[in-house]
């Protein structure tokens, strides 16, 4: 190979390396929604909720409405119709379409999906100060528990490098790793003073908020075999937390 053409190569390969990510658009899809606006008023109907920029777009009876974090003060959803697997997610019109009546595959997994589960999203509409936790962008914010303390979510979408598992009559022990597309979760809280911070290592956190109390929360812990690392754990340890804190 010419060694013009191979410095070339190199230069190249060095602009695509400084180059800054880009967040990656998360597009999610509801099959219900009762959206509670800044203004007192209330929107309901199928919902889809944009990641970059974040935005609500309801069909409402009347019509589409395009809402942003400023305009929403809460907002619950159930029947998610998007699939996160293995597969990817089967994403609605672009931002800017303009939005159809639902088609009759949309109506189907309308009434496939367990419309039982409602989740709750507040809007936190803080504009950033000196000293806060530069993480906590105004936003949506999934509730994951309420009290004391208050345990958020912000999911984006994201590609981990997942092994395949090797055949036991493989000889070599080469592991190949494939692309999984998913979610990513980060996790925050409100803490009993009202400020909001992400919650970057939990068990060291969570023993500095339950100073008193953090025998009894481990014990629950280890009774009950949570891991910090899982959601629905994490959620249950919050929420006993949150029992000790009303108990003192």
């Amino acid at each position: 190979m010419p060694h013009g053409y191979r410095l070339l190569l190199g230069l190249t390969a060095c602009q695509l390396l400084a180059r800054p990510a880009t967040a990656q658009q998360l597009v999610r899809r509801f099959a219900g929604s009762t959206v509670l606006l800044t203004s007192g008023d209330t929107v309901r109907g199928p919902l889809t909720l944009y990641s970059q920029p974040e935005l609500l777009v309801v069909r409402t009876a009347g019509g589409v409405r395009t809402l942003a974090p400023p305009a929403v003060r809460a907002f619950a959803v159930k029947g998610e119709l998007t699939n996160h697997g293995a597969g990817g997610a089967r994403l609605p019109a672009p931002l800017g379409a303009v939005p159809q009546p639902a088609s009759l595959i949309e109506r189907t997994l309308t009434a496939l999906v367990d419309t039982t589960q409602v989740r709750l999203f507040l809007s936190y509409r803080v504009p950033p100060r000196p000293g806060a936790d530069p993480d906590c962008a105004p936003g949506f914010y999934e509730v994951l528990c309420e009290g004391a303390i208050s345990l958020l979510r912000r999911e984006s979408a994201g590609t981990k490098h997942v092994p395949r598992p090797t055949p036991p009559d493989r000889a070599d022990s080469t592991r190949r790793a494939f692309r999984h597309e998913g979610l990513s979760s980060t996790y925050f809280i409100f803490t009993p003073w009202g400020q909001l911070r992400r919650l970057r290592y939990p068990r060291q956190e969570l023993a500095q908020l339950l100073a008193a109390r953090h025998g009894q929360l481990s014990q629950y812990i280890a009774a009950h075999r949570l891991d910090y690392r899982r959601p629905q754990d994490l959620t249950a340890i919050v929420g006993y937390a949150n029992s000790l804190l009303t108990a003192e």
